[in-house]
């Protein structure tokens, strides 16, 4: 059993009760709940898939003009002594521009092991995560 095999099968339900998501409309924007293990994903995911090496136009055409002010509010972030939950306040192109970096990061993933090793989350865990973020904005 490879080293990704053997993670996945340790981590196996750790995100499986935990991929809701919650949404809330506030003021001009949106509030996503998070728990911390989410916020982790989502701030690896996003600075891997539009930090460096990639161009601003590529990242703009990928997943939306406000793919850099998602990538600075999530490095911002510390949530290291925080166990409850995270909550991120995004305008609404800030919040699609979130959930198209998720999609584009697990379909562009060369293989699974590559994805693991660059984020230390598997393609299925940014999937749920990016499936529960549609369930949430279609209980809006």
């Amino acid at each position: 059993m490879s080293g990704v095999d053997q993670s996945r099968r340790e981590l196996g339900g750790q995100f499986a009760l935990r991929l809701r998501v919650k949404i809330q409309r506030q003021d001009e924007g949106y509030v996503l709940g998070l728990t911390p293990s989410q916020f982790e994903l989502i701030r690896r995911v996003v600075i891997t898939t539009v930090g460096p090496p990639r161009s601003s136009e590529m990242i703009g055409l990928l997943a939306g003009p406000a793919a850099r002010d998602v990538l600075r509010t999530v490095s911002r972030m510390d949530i290291q002594s925080s166990s409850s939950g995270v909550e991120l306040h995004l305008t609404p192109n800030e919040l699609h521009g979130l959930r198209s970096i998720l999609t584009s990061a697990y379909l562009d993933a060369d293989s699974e092991e590559t994805f693991y090793v660059r984020t230390g989350f598997f393609t299925e865990n940014v999937k749920g995560v990016a499936r529960a973020m549609s369930n949430a904005i279609g209980e809006l």
